[in-house]
Parts: C-alpha cells; sequence; structure tokens
C-alpha cells in the first residue's frame, strides 16, 4: 500500500491545472492585468513551497477521506500563505447539505497553541483565559509554572455565517471566533474582506451576492 501510494503522489502533482484570471472589463489594460496575474498564480501554486503542501493533502486523502488546506495571511511576508491541517483537527458542519465548504454554516479547527503563545494573541482576555486554564489543570499557585505555560492546549477556531437584522432587511455575517473551552477569546467579522471597498449586499433568499 505503501509504495502505491509513493506512486501516486507524483503522478497527481505532475499534471496541476492552469489558473485562468478573467476580467469583466474588456479594456487592454485590464486584459494585460488578468494575463499577468494569470501567470503570477501558476507559477506560485507550481512552486516547491505549494507543491509540498499538495502532496502532504493527497497523503492523507486516502486515509482521512480528505485533505485540508488553510489560507492564511503571513503578516511578515505580508502575503497570503497556504498551510496543511491535519484533518483530525478540522470540525465540519454536518448539516451542510452538500458537500461544498462554501455552503457550511461552521467550519472549525483545534488550534494546537501554548497557553503563552494565547496570552500573546488574545491579551484581552487574559484574565479569564488564565482563571479556565488553572481550573482544568488544577493549578493552586498564584503564578503559573513556566513548564505549563510552555505545554500546548488546544483551542477552537471557528469560521461561522449568521444573520443580524438592519431595519427591515437580513444583513448575512462572516465572521471567526477563537474560544478557550467556555471562554470566548475574540469574535470578529471575517477579517479577509474588504469591508471598505465596494458594499456587497446578500439575499438571504438565494445566497448570492447583488
Amino acid at each position: 500500500i505503501w509504495e502505491t501510494e509513493g506512486s501516486l503522489k507524483p503522478l497527481a502533482l505532475s499534471k496541476l491545472p492552469d489558473f485562468k484570471v478573467i476580467s469583466t472589463n474588456e479594456s487592454d489594460e485590464s486584459k494585460k492585468i488578468s494575463d499577468d496575474l494569470t501567470e503570477v498564480v501558476n507559477t506560485d501554486m507550481k512552486s516547491r513551497q505549494r507543491r509540498a503542501v499538495l502532496g502532504m493533502a493527497f497523503s492523507h486523502h486516502p486515509v482521512y477521506y480528505i485533505g485540508v488546506i488553510k489560507a492564511v495571511w503571513d503578516y511578515q511576508k505580508n502575503d497570503y500563505d497556504f498551510i496543511i491541517v491535519h484533518p483530525n483537527n478540522i470540525v465540519f458542519d454536518f448539516y451542510c447539505p452538500s458537500k461544498e465548504s462554501t455552503d457550511m454554516r461552521v467550519v472549525a479547527e483545534y488550534l494546537p497553541i501554548t497557553p503563552k503563545e494565547v496570552l500573546m494573541r488574545f491579551p484581552e482576555a487574559k484574565e479569564e483565559f488564565l482563571k479556565e486554564f488553572k481550573k482544568e489543570k488544577n493549578i493552586q499557585v498564584e503564578d503559573i509554572p513556566e513548564k505549563a505555560m510552555a505545554s500546548k492546549i488546544k483551542i477552537m477556531e471557528v469560521w461561522f455565517t449568521w444573520f443580524e437584522q438592519n431595519g427591515d432587511k437580513w444583513e448575512r455575517i462572516e465572521g471567526v471566533l477563537w474560544k478557550y473551552n467556555k471562554v470566548m477569546l475574540k469574535k470578529m467579522k471575517n477579517p479577509y474582506f474588504d469591508y471598505t471597498g465596494k458594499k456587497r449586499l446578500f439575499s438571504y433568499k438565494d445566497n448570492k451576492k447583488e
């Protein structure tokens, strides 16, 4: 089985599809920008780093029946990056009527992280988090041992869809939250959406952009 899997992986990665960026504007400038973006996207997707991530996801698929690749924003590179997520750390919306992730109301991930990193990322939830952490680990002393602060725990990162009423209309909200047990570390709207750009409204009836 291992040898068969080893032969299938390079075959699958040797024929990666080409992506095509298409502009709705017929001007020459827009077409040139689309062609340039097409070249950039295809070059990036076929890089050694991207192929390594795709290879790991392909290896997970036969065992876990799914491969998970997550898009994240790398603040050091000031660009998107793609990382592999172990399928055992993902929780899907089992009420979803289709296999499409965009139709899911909830997609959650268990994030392995140290308590010290939690305090660095979510300083506003420090008091509640430490109280819950001490309770779970049965720590009685005031100062938590450094070893405990460096040991991995799991928090949940939950991407969800919700609706808020705005006058006589309903607005679709795409959000994300982080929680440790019952402690809410942070909640916000989708940070990857350009809220300062063109306003987009969603119809609750047909779930399409208007």
